[in-house]
């Protein structure tokens, strides 16, 4: 397994979990809250909740998102690519993960982790 994929899969387990905890964390907040509260106060609170849940909903779909284009990238592919000057080149077979400009920009967002490598970076 290359690491590259092994540290985006990393990354993507930890966001999931830490969406998971948030969540987990939010929802036991506000049923401790709601306890002291009046009718027309949850009500109010319902509505922050609920928004809360459709960000929450939004970042577990974004990494289900990534899985699965790390998916349509594995093994041998025609992808978009960079080039040495910078200019996208739109027909490149790659065979290797980290040729895959796809993939080393799901790493991008994970540039201040200490295990992303200066190569990934596109």
């Amino acid at each position: 397994m290359n690491d590259l994929v092994n540290f985006l899969r990393a990354r993507l387990d930890e966001d999931a979990a830490a969406i998971d905890g948030l969540m987990e964390k939010s929802l036991q907040d506000s049923m401790n809250r709601d306890k002291f509260l009046t009718h027309q106060t949850m009500v109010m609170l319902s509505g922050v909740d609920h928004l809360t849940v459709a960000v929450v909903n939004r970042q577990l779909r974004d990494v289900e998102s990534k899985r699965r284009i790390m998916e349509l990238h594995d093994g041998a592919h025609e992808c978009s690519t960079y080039d040495h000057n910078g200019e996208v080149d739109n027909c490149v077979w790659v065979t290797d993960w980290n040729d895959c400009s796809t993939m080393r920009l799901l790493a991008l967002p994970y540039a201040d982790h200490p295990d992303y490598r200066g190569e990934w970076r596109t």
